[in-house]
């Protein structure tokens, strides 16, 4: 598993590589998920449109998918010619060509799913040089079997509860210092942080 660029040393191909988690079902299409960039247009005008084709074609990240160091660009059009990917000297070829056909495979699958973690706090989800935040330090602890499951979802849960509440205060604080009469965003749309229903019999954050 491949993490914002943060290796350990070694060369990516020979010493380190990567493998897809198998679904749960074996019957089922292997499923990735990934992040991924938003575009959109605030104004009309026909050179904005035709930006806004180029970005939509496979032509569209070629020269990115042959940089060095660029590797984590992976292209989600499925027009996108992969041998792109091949058109460099970097080391890692085989790895980005891999990668880039999973993730093809999993889009026409429809198995491929946005990185959760993209839409949670970023003090809850981050992992950055200073190390993990408590969702992958949890992960970590999970697969290295440091903690019991339990005891991970249990502080998961506090850590949540704890950032929501300082975001709805946060909220209340500055609808506050509004004058009288004044109609604030925090008044009308509901909390940023907000966690799904869990089906019965599992966990929270499950």
């Amino acid at each position: 598993m491949l993490s914002h660029g943060l290796l350990p040393g070694g060369v990516i191909g020979e010493d380190l590589s990567f493998f897809a988690l198998p679904s749960v079902a074996g019957t089922q299409p292997t499923p990735m998920t990934g992040n991924t960039g938003v575009m959109w247009a605030l104004t009309d005008r026909p050179e904005v449109r035709a930006f806004m084709d180029f970005l939509a074609s496979p032509e569209f990240g070629r020269r990115w998918a042959g940089l060095a160091g660029a590797s984590i660009f992976i292209s989600p059009n499925l027009r996108f010619d992969l041998s792109a990917y091949t058109e460099t000297d970097r080391e890692d070829v085989d790895l980005s060509v891999a990668l880039a056909t999973a993730v093809r495979q999993a889009i026409e699958a429809g198995s491929w799913r946005l990185d959760a973690s993209d839409y949670m706090p970023l003090e809850f989800a981050f992992f950055d040089s200073t190390g993990p935040g408590p969702l992958w330090q949890g992960m970590l602890d999970w697969v290295d079997r440091e903690r019991p499951v339990e005891e991970i979802f249990a502080e998961l849960d506090r850590v949540w509860a704890e950032i929501a509440a300082r975001e709805q205060e946060a909220a209340s604080s500055s609808s506050r210092d509004q004058p009288p009469g004044h109609s604030h965003l925090a008044d009308s749309v509901k909390p940023r942080i907000s966690r799904p229903k869990s089906p019965p019999g599992q966990g929270k954050l499950r």
